[in-house]
């Protein structure tokens, strides 16, 4: 298999030859880094998003527009299935470096985040997974500076011209899909932080509820993580005992944490819009089965909120 780094840059390849149909756009940069413009100055769309998140997957997983099982909230849910779900979610998928370079943020995801290291996830499972050439997903509303771009560059040991970003920001269109097709990367982390074995999760299916679309950034953030919190539904194979599904069952949901119940929008403005101050045990999916392939015994936890999602998408 190509690295992640070369998986990604391929299918990002692939959308650039057809940015005139799905309205994305490659930016001139000074730097020489491949730029993608995914809704901030273009429009993007159901067909850049599902390509944005594939890309954030390294693809290594396949996402889809599907039709809501939640009537209530819509009809449109984001579906994705991976036959990888650690390297997927978890060496590429998950938003694990929060970049500040002057005055531009950015939640920085994809697998360049491998030659950079620095969390204890890619520390224990992927120490040996980068690549001479790297891309990441940025999660912003501005295009990344030049100045962004070098630190970037500094921090995955690569030239400047070795790198390609994509950037939506959360309230577009493509940068909704690509937050809500994490249903099971936020699962996966999860595990993580359960001190789980994630090379015992083989398979992985997720869907989430796509909502309505923002033009305020903060409710863009709620809504997207709400549709996870209280209406991702996910599905693991897990090569684990029943003792194991057991415990799992007790703590992998979102229910889990003291911060449960409220709107996602609420809950960041009680930790000051700090993303990574919140309790990590709330991120995951709100109903959760799990399959032991070693005994065949399926146990489905956790529930699925509507009424907190109507009150997120209503607001």
């Amino acid at each position: 298999m190509n690295t992640l780094n070369d998986r990604a840059i391929e299918w990002l390849e692939v959308a650039l030859s057809d940015a005139e149909y799905m309205q994305i756009e490659q930016v001139e940069s000074e730097t020489g880094a491949t730029i993608v413009d995914f809704g901030v100055n273009v429009p993007g769309g159901l067909t850049a998003g599902i390509a944005l998140a594939e890309i954030c997957m390294a693809n290594c997983g396949t996402v889809s527009i599907a039709r809501s099982n939640l009537p209530s909230v819509g009809l449109t849910s984001v579906q994705v299935t991976t036959d990888r779900p650690a390297l997927a979610c978890m060496a590429s998928q998950y938003a694990g470096w929060p970049l500040q370079v002057e005055d531009y943020f950015a939640m920085c995801s994809g697998p360049m985040r491998l030659n950079r290291g620095q969390e204890p996830v890619l520390e224990k499972y992927f120490a040996d997974y980068g690549n001479r050439k790297v891309i990441g997903v940025l999660e912003s509303d501005n295009l990344p500076s030049d100045a962004a771009v070098r630190q970037i560059a500094r921090e995955c040991s690569v030239e400047t011209f070795e790198v390609s970003l994509c950037i939506a920001p959360t309230k577009s269109i493509a940068g909704m899909i690509q937050i809500v097709a994490r249903s099971v990367e936020a699962t996966m982390h999860k595990l993580f932080e359960l001190n789980f074995d994630l090379n015992k999760v083989q398979r992985a299916w997720g869907i989430a509820p796509l909502p309505p679309p923002s033009s305020d950034s903060l409710q863009a953030i709620g809504r997207t993580n709400d549709a996870i919190l209280y209406g991702g539904q996910i599905e693991l194979w897990l090569d684990a005992d029943d003792a194991e599904l057991k415990m799992l069952g007790q703590q992998l949901p979102s229910q889990s944490s003291k911060d449960y119940g409220k709107p996602f929008k609420q809950i960041f403005a009680e930790y000051d819009s700090d993303f990574y101050a919140i309790d990590k045990m709330l991120f995951s999916a709100a109903e959760i089965t799990l399959n032991s392939l070693q005994s065949g015994q399926q146990v489905t936890v956790g529930e699925v909120r509507t009424d907190i999602l109507e009150q997120s998408f209503g607001s």
